[in-house]
């Protein structure tokens, strides 16, 4: 007797679990999700800051000037705004990432303010401390303030 409302509690239960979610609708927005957007071509990640985390310079865009040639200076351009209220003196550098070597480096930007953009520009001798390599250079640029 005992087995038996084990067994029927038991099957009641399972039951329970598996109607759960045609009982909240939830088999209807997952069904929905997967159905009615179709096939998923590109996927890029994004992560959102609250501004209270924001980063008090940010680089808002990289512009290659024309295409590199091997052992000549690349010309790029480097945008960047600041997210903050105060002067500061920034830098911008540019690191290769195969081998974690600076290869331009600029210093001594001052922002004004919240709001305050610069463009620095890397073209020749100055800027750089190495030529553009006879294959594809990964770079990575870097701002903060000094």
């Amino acid at each position: 007797m005992l087995l038996d409302y084990l067994i029927l509690g038991s099957l009641a239960l399972n039951a329970v679990v598996s109607l759960a979610p045609n009982i909240l609708g939830l088999d209807k927005i997952s069904h929905v999700a997967l159905t009615s957007l179709g096939v998923v071509t590109d996927t890029r990640y994004w992560t959102l800051v609250p501004s209270a985390l924001a980063p008090v310079i940010e680089i808002t865009n990289v512009q290659e000037i024309e295409a590199p040639v091997p052992g000549t200076y690349p010309k790029l351009w480097v945008s960047i705004i600041q997210n903050a209220v105060g002067i500061r003196n920034i830098f911008v550098r540019i690191i290769d990432d195969d081998t974690d070597i600076v290869v331009g480096y600029k210093k001594n930007f001052i922002t004004i303010g919240e709001g305050d953009s610069k463009v620095v520009k890397y073209d020749g001798l100055d800027d750089w401390s190495r030529v553009m390599p006879n294959r594809n250079w990964n770079l990575r640029i870097e701002v903060g303030t000094n």
